[in-house]
């Protein structure tokens, strides 16, 4: 908080700084998604029709996080360490997600908190897409 003074003494509403950081990741995001959609519809000739929903779910989730943002930099003009607490949960919670466990390796008993998440399991959604194409180019 060496740097405390610079949002305290100015008139810059501070409120735009989560705003700012959200709006400057999206655009970068934006080339990514546009990069990969492309790369989807040439690999499948064809883009699902669900892609519209896709500014929906942006724009809450752009809410979300602008939202979390200010509830987080609220947190940290009276406790200090938030930006280490969260560095520390945030790492425990990307180690612990599901990112490249297969559908088989996961407990059975456990597999249905996965089922209503089309992420959930990556490789059981490429493993769908990829038996869809043999059934229908088979049939």
């Amino acid at each position: 908080m060496e740097q405390a003074s610079l949002i305290t003494k100015t008139v810059f509403p501070a409120e735009m700084v989560p705003v700012s950081i959200f709006l400057s990741s999206l655009v970068s995001h934006l080339i990514a998604l546009a990069l990969a959609v492309a790369a989807v519809g040439i690999w499948l000739n064809q883009i699902s029709p669900g892609l519209m929903l896709l500014p929906v779910y942006m724009l809450l989730l752009g809410m979300f996080a602008v939202g979390f943002g200010w509830i987080l930099a609220s947190l940290q003009v009276y406790l200090r360490d938030t930006a280490q607490v969260l560095t520390v949960i945030l790492t425990f919670w990307f180690w612990l997600t599901p990112i490249f466990i297969t559908e088989r390796q996961f407990p059975a008993r456990l597999r249905f908190l996965f089922g209503g998440q089309s992420i959930g399991i990556p490789g059981a959604g490429v493993s769908r897409v990829a038996a869809v194409r043999a059934v229908a180019e088979a049939g």
